[in-house]
């Protein structure tokens, strides 16, 4: 529960150096998570007399914090994006390099 709440604030703070999930791991969190109405329904558990924790199955309660964030695979694909900018980056400015060294190599032919 502490890990779903560490990362439940550093998505609302949108700050992807304070989670510890990897690329992968955020990724297959975004095709894991419940649908959107199932997670407004766990984030308004609570406001009603009588609902408690405890009523809660344990996977419910650790979601409960991602529950309540607006947006949460948005926030997730956030999290993907900048984990995996760097090498996109890298990837980006080699195949600009070979296409560089590609047209160098037509106009030197003709």
């Amino acid at each position: 529960r502490d890990s779903t709440v560490a990362l439940a604030s550093a998505l609302e703070r949108l700050d992807p150096r304070a989670c510890e999930l990897s690329a992968d791991e955020a990724e297959r969190l975004v095709g894991a998570l419940p649908r959107q109405e199932l997670l407004r329904k766990l984030a308004g558990f609570g406001t009603h007399p009588g609902e408690e924790d405890q009523h809660l199955r344990d996977i419910e309660r650790q979601l409960m914090p991602l529950a309540k964030l607006p947006r949460l695979s948005q926030r997730l694909r956030l999290l993907v994006l900048d984990k995996t900018l760097n090498d996109r980056l890298q990837d980006s400015v080699r195949q600009m390099s070979l296409l560089q060294r590609a047209c160098g190599a037509v106009r030197g032919s003709g």
